[in-house]
């Protein structure tokens, strides 16, 4: 894991677990940027997390009256 300065930028370019998993390789403006994006990253990796955060959630589709009898 490492923060490579390119040219006006930071490249970040590590593996979360070892060789034998993906590799992420991004380009940020910014190194601490880069820094929080591999924090980011590992963190998703050890809590399995597979909550997708750009995904909407559904629509309450209850009526009025279910909800007033809660």
């Amino acid at each position: 894991m490492f923060v490579k300065k390119v040219s006006t930028s930071y490249e970040a370019h590590f593996r979360v677990n070892g060789r034998g998993n993906r590799e992420h390789k991004r380009v940020f403006s910014t190194k601490a940027e880069c820094e929080r994006f591999q924090r980011y990253t590992i963190t998703q990796f050890e809590t399995q997390a597979d909550v997708k955060l750009w995904l909407e959630k559904p629509k309450d589709m209850r009526r009025l009256f279910e909800l007033v009898a809660l």
